[in-house]
């Protein structure tokens, strides 16, 4: 498994794909519906201007990320997604560990 990276605008399509893939096993259980099931890639892209977005890919394939919003001290943690294929294997304690070092670094007090 490759290191954790933080994710570029350009590679937005690759971001949607695997959220999509990531909660298409929740389509009909949860209700109200996930807000995963309206993004497009120009609303990944938005995210990815404004927000801090780590990734982890396996070979080429992004098989896990998590979007990081900068809210006063705090940073928001949202939309962590691992593919069906890598749960299990530590790919979102790894993201995690990720945006603590970050949060730490750059003079956040809290994590949410």
């Amino acid at each position: 498994m490759s290191a954790i990276h933080l994710i570029e605008a350009t590679h937005a399509g690759d971001v949607l794909k695997l959220h999509q893939l990531a909660f298409a096993e929740q389509s009909g259980r949860i209700d109200p519906p996930s807000s995963m099931t309206t993004l497009r890639v120009l609303d990944i892209e938005r995210h990815l201007e404004t927000e801090v977005v780590w990734g982890v890919r396996e070979n080429a394939t992004l098989i896990g990320c998590m979007f990081g919003t900068k809210q006063g001290d705090t940073l928001y943690l949202s939309k962590l997604s691992v593919h069906p294929n890598a749960r299990g294997a530590g790919v979102a304690g790894r993201l995690m560990s990720a945006a603590q070092a970050y949060a730490k670094v750059n003079g956040f007090d809290w994590l949410e």
